[in-house]
């Protein structure tokens, strides 16, 4: 019989949204950069 480990389940869940959400956040982050790099070169 298999035994269901909950904790495990949600930080594998945890893991999966953690990873998308900073896959998405990246191209902002990389923008923020940029901007601040052209106001510092002022």
């Amino acid at each position: 019989m298999v035994k269901l480990d909950p904790i495990a389940e949600f930080r594998e869940d945890h893991r999966k949204v953690r990873d998308g959400l900073l896959e998405l956040m990246e191209p902002c982050n990389q923008r923020t950069l940029l901007r601040q790099e052209k106001y510092l070169a002022k």
